[in-house]
């Protein structure tokens, strides 16, 4: 940009929607797909928005989730998406146009524990959920076919004092 070039700050589309988001994250590039940024609002919907125009082009609203989404995760490709609130973890497909439509593919669960935290794992056919009950799933699937996912429970032993008495997974960071 040169000196004479306003600045354009890219944020005030989300401030224009008149609803609180509580989480965002930038979907990555693709070969077919320019970057976007995916909303999570708390209004339970996911929004994603054209960075050239400022404006949504795609509202998610049936998507599973009961309560505000927490964290949105990508694939490394960049064609799968996760979003996770304490109820649930959804997993979506971009269906590769330019606009970068998104439709859901699973919604993964725990009978009873609350999702902490949802992240693909990187280079891999995989992704990791930490439960409050401290417990982590790892599911993975083989070639193209997300639907199949099949899950191998870990169990954390995160020590039991009284300093430590109410410690939880709250996130998770994978590499």
């Amino acid at each position: 940009r040169s000196l004479t070039q306003p600045l354009v700050c890219r944020f005030f589309l989300l401030g224009r929607a008149g609803i609180e988001a509580g989480c965002i994250a930038f979907a990555p590039a693709t070969k077919l797909r320019k970057p976007t940024l995916i909303a999570a609002m708390l209004d339970n919907t996911i929004r994603n928005y054209d960075l050239d125009s400022l404006t949504c082009v795609e509202t998610l609203k049936s998507h599973g989730h009961a309560k505000p989404v927490t964290s949105i995760s990508f694939s490394t490709a960049g064609n799968l998406m996760l979003t996770s609130s304490r109820d649930c973890a959804v997993l979506w497909r971009n269906n590769g146009s330019a606009a970068g439509r998104w439709s859901k593919v699973r919604t993964l669960s725990h009978p009873t524990a609350h999702i902490a935290q949802a992240s693909f794992v990187p280079n891999s056919n995989a992704l990791l959920v930490a439960f409050s009950d401290d417990s982590l799933l790892l599911w993975r699937w083989e070639g193209r076919d997300v639907k199949a996912l099949s899950a191998k429970p870990y169990n954390l032993a995160i020590p039991k004092a009284d300093l430590w008495s109410s410690v939880y997974i709250s996130s998770i960071a994978v590499s």
